[in-house]
């Protein structure tokens, strides 16, 4: 219980953060401004500028800011290029999600225009086996996809005779009603990709809650090696004691660049520091 509620707080004092700056970038619409493609750059600044990625589970979401002539800024996660070194150590996909391949130690070159900068990486237990973590894997998904949403099985009665604890609060409640309740249907370790929590998501049985993902997803990998790993649900391992989320509150962007790439940094208390963005629900009000 002490795992999950540390986690809870921390994500809620992150989302405080990710609300703010969402707050501000929804608000300048108003100013035109220059397109990225156009826009003349005068530097780079790369987030993290310096990383480690433990575990081939891990993945790292890099940010791109520019700068400009004036000193205002432009996110460029998105439309800058990325040059691995060497090249067989990890991949980046164009929206600057890194993936490592092997263990080792190297760097990336992001390039936008005639300016770059380079970000060094190192990778590590890539090869050894790591098994999905309930309370920072599972839970968090269900939460991200919104079945544990106040809508759907996070409802106070839950919905069609499934309950989840609201966004993962209650791991207690969360392990009953995932491993023990309809046992064989719900969860099947035999088959887990016959298992009710995959199927429904998915489309493949009549859920009334919609699709919720596809069998290529993130979401779909985890929930499926959870359930094959034996749905483990000890909560063992360092404790989460707080996320950071950048970039922090007060930057302003102007339309037409007005997107924000976040990157949601979490810190455990044998610190340790894994990057948790693909795996962070974000609520804008």
């Amino acid at each position: 219980m002490r795992n999950d509620l540390v986690f809870k707080r921390a994500i809620h004092a992150g989302l405080a953060i990710a609300v703010s700056v969402a707050s501000l970038l929804s608000s300048s619409r108003g100013d035109a401004a220059e397109p990225a493609d156009t826009i003349q750059i005068a530097q780079l600044k790369v987030h993290p500028p310096v990383f480690t990625i433990t575990g081939a589970r891990e993945q790292l979401q890099v940010v791109v800011t520019g700068i400009l002539s004036d000193q205002s800024l432009v996110d460029l996660t998105r439309k800058a290029t990325y040059e691995v070194e060497p090249a067989d150590l990890a991949s980046v996909n164009d929206q600057g999600l890194l993936k490592p391949m092997r263990d080792g130690e190297g760097s990336v070159r992001v390039t936008h225009g005639d300016v770059s900068t380079i970000i060094a990486i190192e990778a590590e237990n890539i090869l050894q086996p790591q098994c999905v973590s309930f309370d920072y894997h599972t839970l968090p998904v269900l939460a991200q996809t919104g079945c544990s949403g106040g809508s759907c099985h996070g409802a106070p009665h839950g919905k069609a005779g499934f309950r989840l604890s609201l966004f993962g609060s209650d791991r207690e409640l969360d392990r009953v009603s995932l491993t023990h309740q309809m046992a064989g249907r719900r969860i099947n370790p035999i088959e887990p990709t016959k298992s009710l929590l995959l199927m429904k998501p998915t489309g493949e049985v009549a859920h009334q809650g919609g699709q919720r993902f596809e069998r290529d997803d993130l979401q779909y990998e985890l929930l499926r090696d959870w359930i094959a790993e034996g749905a483990i649900t000890d909560s063992g391992g360092p404790l989460c004691v707080g996320i950071k989320v950048y970039p922090e509150a007060g930057r302003l962007l102007k339309f037409p660049n007005h997107i924000q790439q976040l990157s949601v940094i979490a810190s455990f208390d044998d610190g340790s520091r894994h990057d948790v963005t693909h795996l962070t629900k974000y609520e804008v009000s």
